[in-house]
């Protein structure tokens, strides 16, 4: 018997409303999570599809394997789906999930849950093991996500064990920047909640009562309280979020996801206000928007009952939003204006603010310009401009509703706003010319569509000092070749210069070569580090002889194409594994930072061992390395059939490619070419299109993926 598996994935058909399932098995050679969507997506999926929101598109809930087992750290889920907010080419795309959902479906027996087709009214998945229906949700449509998981639970009998994955009336309106909300603490990004919008369907619930078999307790059982025990401070105590005074509100330490070692997930304690969970999305979503916006004060009755959204105080909050246009001297944000985006169903990132940047609504409001006639605008709809306590309590209602002229730029996310001013300037009173430099602002702040810039190597200031590890030339192309954001499933977090003294060692253990982390080639062609370990300065360039010496170019051709190879096949083995990206780095690096930093900790074959403990099946890292990249390769293979992808896909914006960095050097075009034509040749995909050829198709038992392809004229013979 092989465990790990429930052995069925329930299909619905919201259109005919009609139940069937799948054997999980049929698709074990893609592992599970994103790599099975993937399967199901080029067997199932209609080419014709161009935005998530057709509701000929397919909405996939996966898990893997390891759910649903004490693994640690592999009780994720992903949710794949095709994008609505990228245009031309919405890619096929994933997001992961955290907290109990997925396990849960696993114990009511399904490895997946997949969504077809539209419904005519609301309706709302009830899975209680065998028995599966779907209810009406009408008196639940337009309610925010909180109270919904509130109300659908009391429906179905008070269950606190139910599990849910609700949108709220950003979804519903078809907000293309809307989210999945799963809990009051994990939400899928990437923007879903639009795609189960245009599908009526309000809610997913489940509760199981069955177990997940596994195959060897006693091997699974050992890596569990491995990482336990790296996970253990000095004093005993599981590594997390520690309690951290910040502008009038205290992080503590609290708790994980199911069967977790860790307890990454923070419990916050505003000096007013209510308390609650937080998770890493909604903490940097804190933190960053803590310098745009003012927070809020006493308790206030909602539309959605007694929530985390505050009034104004009466107090009138100093000018100013902080970063780059205006001056840093606004009050500190408490964590109730993110939490208010969670509750509505819309991410904030997309319009409001960026990681690590001010957001396209802030340039288009205050810098100079632009003027002022688009900030007048925003005020007068929304009570206040961004930086003031009303806009921070309107603002995102407004989105989530379509409210007025600002309310959908927000609601359908940075490209659409871009987009629109630039098309329509009139409409927002302004200039053709000031419209163009909005298009401008939004390419500055993403590498390509939906990419932040906080993934490029420009440098940044010592409070965002964390941002560094993904301003690297591997990351770069990671962002160009991937489906989305790939930089947050980086192999190991301590790897990079300005972060680490060991970044060779990592560097070799985790890629097989020490140049990957090299940021920049000298004169000779030699790759260059900085901060090394032993290095007599400072700020200064080194090559591997030890040799101080200046920059002259990004590092994309020595070491890079090889580490992108193995850093692409993770980032498939831990969505498909269902792995958590900061538990399970793969290299498997202990909680504390002494720990972390100890190349002694690198671990490689860790995922091959538990996936062998758990399923019975034998398998080795070199292994899941093949079944990576077959997913790698079919999910190319998917962006080519639905989409038209091809290498002009593969780089970053002009202002990107055109813009110096500190050191002076851009992002040379014909150097990141090469690299690019090297993976290609590591992978086995033509150059000229950076796409997998008919013979590694086949090498990867996907012959009737290459048959297709060839006769649709998308692949040559």
């Amino acid at each position: 018997m092989i465990g790990g598996y429930a052995g069925k994935i329930l299909w619905v058909d919201l259109t005919e409303q009609k139940f069937t399932t799948l054997n999980t098995l049929d698709y074990a050679e893609y592992i599970g999570g994103q790599g099975m969507a993937l399967r199901l997506q080029w067997e199932f999926g209609n080419p014709e599809v161009k935005d998530g929101m057709d509701p000929r598109s397919l909405l996939m809930f996966m898990s893997g394997p390891l759910a649903g087992t004490p693994a640690p750290g592999a009780s994720r889920g992903v949710v794949c789906f095709k994008e609505t907010t990228r245009p031309p080419k919405n890619w096929w795309t994933s997001s992961g999930i955290g907290g109990w959902f997925t396990p849960e479906m696993k114990f009511a027996g399904y490895d997946g849950i997949v969504f077809q087709g539209a419904s005519r009214k609301p309706v709302y998945l009830w899975v209680d093991d065998e028995k599966v229906e779907l209810r009406d949700a009408s008196k639940f449509w337009g309610m925010g996500t909180y109270m919904t998981i509130e109300q659908i639970r009391k429906e179905l009998g008070g269950d606190p064990k139910i599990q849910m994955g609700v949108i709220g009336p950003a979804g519903e309106n078809l907000c293309r920047a809307s989210s999945i909300q799963f809990d009051v603490k994990h939400s899928a990004s990437q923007h879903p909640g639009s795609v189960m919008g245009s599908k009526k369907l309000k809610a997913v619930a489940v509760r199981g009562t069955g177990g997940i078999h596994v195959a060897n307790p006693t091997a699974l059982l050992a890596d569990h309280w491995k990482h336990l025990n790296l996970f253990m401070d000095d004093a005993g105590k599981r590594s997390g979020n520690r309690a951290e005074a910040r502008d009038n509100l205290t992080y503590k330490a609290g708790f994980g996801c199911f069967g977790c070692t860790s307890s990454c997930q923070a419990f916050l304690e505003p000096t007013e206000g209510p308390r609650g969970g937080s998770i890493c999305g909604f903490r940097y979503s804190y933190l960053y928007t803590r310098q745009l916006y003012s927070g809020f004060s006493k308790l206030e009755k909602t539309p959605f009952g007694d929530t985390h959204l505050q009034p104004p105080p009466k107090k009138a909050p100093k000018k100013g939003i902080g970063g780059r246009y205006a001056d840093d001297n606004v009050e500190p944000i408490s964590y109730q204006f993110p939490k208010l985006f969670d509750e509505y169903g819309l991410s904030g990132y997309d319009g409001f603010a960026t990681k690590g940047n001010p957001g396209l609504l802030n340039y288009l409001c205050y810098d100079k310009a632009m003027g002022d006639n688009f900030r007048n605008l925003v005020t007068a709809e929304m009570g206040g401009a961004p930086g003031s306590i009303a806009f921070a309590h309107n603002a995102p209602r407004a989105a989530a509703f379509r409210e007025g002229k600002i309310g959908p730029l927000l609601g359908d996310g940075a490209q659409y706003m871009a987009s629109k001013v630039k098309e329509h300037p009139e409409d927002y009173g302004l200039t053709k010319a000031q419209g163009q430099l909005a298009w401008e602002s939004y390419e500055r702040q993403y590498l390509r569509p939906m990419v932040t810039d906080h993934h490029f190597y420009r440098p940044r200031s010592t409070d965002e000092s964390w941002l560094i590890i993904n301003q690297v030339p591997l990351n770069q192309m990671a962002q160009g070749i991937g489906s989305r954001d790939m930089g947050v499933v980086f192999r190991g977090h301590n790897l990079y210069d300005d972060i680490c003294n060991n970044t060779r060692a990592h560097s070799l253990a985790a890629y097989g070569t020490d140049a990957a982390c090299a940021r920049y080639l000298d004169a000779k062609g030699k790759p260059l580090l900085k901060n090394q370990k032993g290095f007599a300065k400072k700020e200064t360039y080194y090559d591997f002889d030890g040799n101080e010496s200046k920059p002259v170019k990004g590092n994309y051709t020595v070491g890079v194409p090889l580490a992108l190879k193995l850093h692409h096949a993770f980032y498939f083995q831990k969505n498909s594994l269902l792995l958590c990206r900061s538990l399970f780095t793969l290299i498997a690096k202990g909680g504390t930072a002494a720990k972390a930093n100890d190349p002694r900790n690198d671990d490689v074959q860790m995922g091959a061992r538990l996936y062998s403990a758990v399923t019975g099946i034998n398998t080795s890292y070199e292994k899941l390395l093949e079944a990576s990249w077959r997913c790698i390769a079919l999910e190319r293979a998917i962006h080519m059939r639905d989409d038209n992808r091809t290498r002009a896909d593969d780089y970053f914006t002009s202002f990107t490619h055109d813009r110096p960095d500190a050191n002076g050097i851009k992002l040379d075009r014909e150097e990141y070419r090469k690299g690019l034509d090297m993976y290609s040749e590591l992978m086995g995909f033509d150059k000229a299109t950076g796409n997998p050829t008919q013979a590694t198709l086949k090498k990867y038992g996907m012959q009737d993926v290459a048959d297709k392809l060839q006769a649709m004229g998308k692949l040559p013979a």
